[in-house]
């Protein structure tokens, strides 16, 4: 169930790095070698794809004003299509930032 579970994963449009899905994982299933099946199951096209070099660090202190989800910013990203040996899925994204401590640009 790792494997196939993995290749899902993988099949997804922005999916994360080996420590982030990990911790996902772990929300949902417990296995003792869960990061080595992660360590062991990327793709190369994946390791390309990376940034070379070091981020772009922490954003500045912000100060608010508001009341936190008061005012959210809504947006419906459709749809993904990922293939997996078994089916071809077809899904939807909705995204909601909360504007008072993202404010949108």
């Amino acid at each position: 169930m790792i494997l196939a579970t993995l290749h899902w994963l993988y099949a997804m449009p922005g999916h994360h790095g080996s420590q982030c899905m990990c911790a996902m994982l772990q929300v949902l299933y417990h296995h003792l070698d869960l990061l080595m099946h992660i360590k062991q199951f990327s793709f190369n096209e994946c390791q390309q794809a990376k940034p070379s070099g070091p981020g772009h660090g922490l954003l500045p202190d912000q100060d608010i004003a508001g009341a936190l989800w008061e005012k959210v910013a809504v947006d419906l990203i459709s749809p993904w299509l990922a293939s997996t040996p078994q089916t071809d899925v077809e899904f939807f994204d909705l995204t909601c930032i909360d504007t008072t401590t993202n404010p949108v640009k």
